[in-house]
């Protein structure tokens, strides 16, 4: 099963598997300047804010290559995005 991302006009991308998103919320839970990330991961929506893209851009890169290659495609998806941002392991039609 994968998780995808989207906001107010349809599909984004596709964002990680079950475990890349497991060990990105792990992730963000122990980062302390990533309050709105946190929140995505973990109720599947947030608004598009200029504090949200500061908390991205503070994170920084994470030793495990895979969680830095989930953490990078995060990243540049929520970049395209316009408004609210849904993460969902609901695929879209």
């Amino acid at each position: 099963m994968s998780y995808y991302l989207y906001d107010s006009k349809g599909y984004i991308g596709d964002v990680a598997s079950n475990k890349g998103m497991d060990d990105l919320a792990k992730y963000l839970t122990k980062h302390p300047d990533a309050d709105d990330l946190e929140k995505l991961v973990k109720e599947g929506t947030v608004l598009k804010t200029d504090h949200l893209m500061e908390e991205i851009n503070l994170l920084g890169a994470p030793k495990d290559p895979d969680l830095k290659e989930t953490l990078d495609n995060l990243k540049m998806l929520i970049e395209k995005a316009t408004d609210v941002i849904i993460i969902t392991n609901e695929p879209g039609e």
